[in-house]
């Protein structure tokens, strides 16, 4: 789909539109699965807490609150996701689906500048993609901050993965599942920028939240399994 197109951002429809092309899919397929990745993202984007906490300082302090995004999604999926989160009090969203333009090339920020006509180092930008965040961003004049992102920090982690956690708690392979789970894990004790892991005390929470929360999971999934294989009709 994107090598379709020459410029821009790529979206929803024509994603989809190349793979009913391409792998001869009829409409009624194409409209479950679209209706399947919008449910999953919904289901399952979740705050982060510390970008959270951001968000609310700058509501206490009256700042001017524009999310920027690259994303193929439409932007009332977008927008949809960010009420989920508590995101609901903002002053403009750019989706790049919607514009058509996209931090990465740098026509995102040039179009933000023309709409709130200000000066770029009046702004202070956020994000987690060094290039498209940081390095253009920077080059149209903005202000900017890296927030390394959570996953980057958990696998830099001795106590996650050098250690072999990460191995354990996902296995021989990474199933939907187990990914959710790592994902949630990833985002409670490595998205804050100053606190990791190791400097959270509450031991028991952290034996819960971290091991008996997965296996209450997994036997949970075993006895409904095993339930239904044995036509079980009360638990």
């Amino acid at each position: 789909a994107r090598k379709s197109r020459n410029a821009g951002e790529i979206t929803f429809d024509e994603i989809y539109d190349s793979l009913k092309t391409n792998f001869n899919l009829d409409n009624e397929t194409i409209d479950r699965l679209k209706t399947i990745e919008i449910q999953a993202e919904l289901d399952y984007c979740v705050c982060n807490n510390y970008l959270y906490s951001i968000y609310e300082y700058c509501i206490k302090s009256d700042k001017t609150i524009i999310i920027i995004t690259d994303m193929y999604l439409p932007e009332s999926i977008i927008k949809q996701i960010l009420h989920n989160a508590g995101y609901s009090n903002f002053n403009k969203l750019f989706v790049s689906s919607s514009t058509n333009c996209t931090k990465h090339s740098g026509s995102s920020y040039d179009l933000l500048l023309k709409e709130f006509e200000c000066n770029p180092n009046d702004i202070l930008h956020i994000g987690d993609n060094m290039h498209s965040d940081i390095e253009v961003a920077t080059r149209k004049g903005f202000k900017t901050y890296y927030y390394k992102q959570s996953f980057e920090k958990a696998f830099k982690s001795k106590d996650f993965y050098e250690d072999d956690y990460f191995d354990m708690f996902v296995g021989d392979e990474l199933t939907s599942e187990n990914s959710i789970h790592t994902a949630l894990m990833v985002n409670k004790y490595f998205s804050n920028e100053e606190k990791s892991e190791k400097s959270n005390n509450q031991f028991w929470y952290n034996i819960g939240y971290k091991a008996f929360g997965v296996l209450l999971w997994d036997f949970t999934k075993w006895i409904i399994k095993k339930s239904t294989q044995d036509q079980v009709e009360k638990i």
